[in-house]
């Protein structure tokens, strides 16, 4: 029934399951019972506390759609509409006082809501139309079957998971342009122009139009050649599992960027045994040579008008190099663990494939001239009021017989004393060393304080053989999120670990000392093909327990701090009298 040119849907599919699979999840994190809060929330607006009439069973779907005439947001009211089955519309009707009368169109008003209820046969129709017509109109559209229906336009495995997952949400990004009309970009742009006059005096030398630009551009590519995104969530008892999928216009280059020049097939995935247990986060993904070429492009493009300067011949030489060298020297896998260090932010190893180490090094002597020189990359940095210094030396040592190339990137600041500049010198102190080198076919590179004793541990596991067998936070990943084995992207993501080493890097003030222990992780696997992007998400209830644990522990500290450090209290009586007195 649902119109193809809805700007949104969402689908509830049994609602008593799905509200009971997700209080299972939460069960011993939450002390509330949501699935009993939603229930009594939706017999209250509807005026029938015990829900009679009603399927909570069945399938509840609330949707929008935009009168051709409509423009903005705010017309989204005169199109909502929500489904809700029912097995008795009669005794619906007769459990609620808020349901007055029908009219002769079977439209009743719904009391205390600017909303109006009528039978659309299985499901009650609820609209907040503007007259009761305005929705006797919309339920005889529903029933005679839109000329192009949801239905229609979903492949195989959309339809799948709009029936079949507890909750399935879509959105219709073309419509979503239709609403917001053209010109989103250049209101983006003003607002960088606004909010650049406001910081000029705050923040000297920084360019905050120059990325509000980038916005912009990015803002008008996603609205002008995504085609939907949908949404599926799905609690389990031990873990809660949210895929989403981005698909593109058909024939824009946004499809031809999310489509790889190789198949999807099953992953050998020969690299995992390099990411690390204790890791904030780990990663590995399969490379598609033609989608980087692509990619890198496509990011030259958004870069392109930024500042309102177009990028040069040379800018674009450069880039382009710089994706054909990584494209040719690269192999099939790269994987990498990034962990918090004491000084800094963080250090991090790649372990990737090499088939042309020639032209591997050339990646990063063309990256030298990117940031240093003349150009998109280094105006961009300038606007920001950051100057990039990035250096290389090959050759700088060798061990076991294996040569070591060296790098440092460092920036300073136009004004050293603006509040950003003082927080990335406090997130990256004086910059970033790096060490590179070729064993085996296999490239590694370290990045951190202890990068030199870091590679040299990097190169001695490549001579030994490599790891022995998968670290057992990966393991429990690929259990978790089965699917990520045949993804193209596989990460891991410990939040609490990443907010040991980033917020308090990121603070203005101190932050209280609290230490946190965790051994689990969220979970993403990422796949594209064929004009589509999906990424699911894993977010393990172990992981969202030590959450809230670690959220009291810093509660608790910060209330103790602010005890400690309030004054002692005044005596308000006075000295006590003598006894003379």
């Amino acid at each position: 029934m649902i119109p193809a040119d809805c700007l949104f849907c969402v689908r509830i599919n049994n609602l008593d399951q799905a509200l009971g699979q997700l209080d299972q999840f939460l069960l011993g994190v939450s002390p509330m019972n949501l699935g009993m809060m939603a229930k009594m929330q939706l017999g209250q607006v509807l005026g029938n506390a015990s829900l009679a009439g009603l399927k909570t069973d069945g399938t509840f779907v609330v949707f929008g759609t935009m009168p051709s005439d409509a423009k903005g947001l705010e017309a989204l009211a005169q199109g909502l509409s929500i489904l809700v089955p029912i097995s008795d519309y009669g005794q619906f009707t007769a459990s609620s006082p808020k349901i007055g009368k029908p009219d002769p169109n079977g439209v009743s008003a719904l009391e205390g809501m600017p909303a109006y209820v009528t039978n659309l046969g299985g499901f009650a129709l609820v609209g907040p139309s503007a007259s009761a017509g305005g929705l006797a109109g919309t339920a005889k559209s529903l029933k005679a079957g839109p000329a192009k229906s949801l239905a229609g336009v979903l492949d195989a495995g959309e339809a799948a998971a709009a029936t079949k997952e507890p909750l399935w949400i879509y959105g219709n990004i073309q419509v979503l342009a239709k609403v917001l009309g053209p010109g989103v970009a250049d209101k983006i742009r003003q607002a960088g122009e606004k909010m650049g006059k406001m910081q000029a005096g705050a923040t000297p030398g920084m360019d905050t139009k120059a990325v509000f630009d980038i916005y912009a551009n990015l803002a008008d590519t996603l609205l002008k050649e995504t085609k939907s995104v949908a949404i599926t969530i799905t609690p389990k008892p031990t873990v809660l599992v949210v895929s989403t999928t981005v698909a593109a216009l058909p024939g824009t280059s946004m499809a031809d960027l999310l489509t790889k020049s190789t198949p999807s097939g099953t992953k050998a995935w020969n690299l995992l045994g390099y990411l690390e247990d204790g890791a904030m986060m780990n990663g590995a993904a399969c490379i598609d040579p033609a989608c980087l070429i692509k990619f890198n492009e496509k990011t030259l493009d958004l870069l392109a008008s930024m500042g309102g300067k177009k990028a040069s011949d040379e800018d674009v030489k450069r880039i382009k190099a710089i994706a054909d060298d990584m494209a040719a020297a690269l192999g099939k896998e790269v994987a990498f663990s990034a962990t918090p260090q004491a000084k800094g932010l963080f250090a991090a190893k790649y372990v990737f494939e090499v088939k042309d180490q020639g032209r591997w090094q050339k990646v990063f002597d063309r990256m030298t001239e990117l940031f240093t020189g003349p150009g998109a990359i280094a105006s961009f940095y300038d606007a920001m009021g950051i100057k990039m210094a990035f250096t290389i030396q090959h050759g700088a040592a060798t061990y076991q017989g294996v040569t070591l190339d060296s790098a440092k990137l460092t920036f300073s600041f136009k004004d050293p004393n603006s509040t950003q500049a003082q927080m990335l010198q406090k997130m990256y102190g004086e910059g970033f060393d790096y060490r590179m080198a070729t064993v085996d076919r296999l490239g590694l590179m370290v990045i951190g304080n202890d990068a030199d004793a870091n590679i040299r541990k990097l190169i001695d596991q490549v001579k030994a053989g490599g790891p022995k067998e998968t670290s057992s936070e990966i393991k429990t990943a690929l259990e978790l999120l089965p699917e990520a084995k045949n993804a193209d992207m596989i990460c891991t993501l410990n939040y609490l670990r990443a907010f040991s080493a980033m917020v308090p890097a990121m603070m203005p003030m101190p932050m209280p000392p609290v230490s946190f222990q965790s051994k689990s992780n969220l979970v993403f696997a990422g796949t594209l093909d064929k004009g589509r992007a999906n990424v699911l998400v894993a977010l393990p209830k172990e992981h969202l327990t030590e959450i809230v644990q670690a959220v009291q522990q810093m509660m608790m500290t910060m209330q103790q701090q602010q005890q400690q450090q309030k004054p002692p209290q005044q005596n308000a009586v006075g000295p006590k009298p003598t006894p003379q007195g």
